[in-house]
């Protein structure tokens, strides 16, 4: 959904992901709360070849598997 906002970008680095839509949304004169940035990079960091999350329906050698309800229910507290 990111990059239907801001554009084609190559690659999946939420990082990236997450600054250039912070910079696109500035242009327009919206301000991200820090919260979400924050969310992203915690994702990266979790996830950082953005595989897990996308293919969650087969097993990746060297890869974590990580429960989305589990994070929701984290990040609720």
């Amino acid at each position: 959904m990111v990059k239907e906002i801001v554009g084609p970008i190559h690659g999946h680095n939420l990082e990236v992901l997450a600054n250039k839509l912070d910079s696109h949304l500035r242009t327009q004169g919206i301000v991200l709360p820090k919260w979400i940035i924050a969310r992203f990079k915690e994702i990266r960091a979790i996830d950082p070849d953005s595989t897990t999350f996308r293919y969650s329906d087969r097993c990746i050698p060297g890869e974590t598997y990580v429960s989305l309800p589990h994070l929701r229910r984290l990040w609720r507290c």
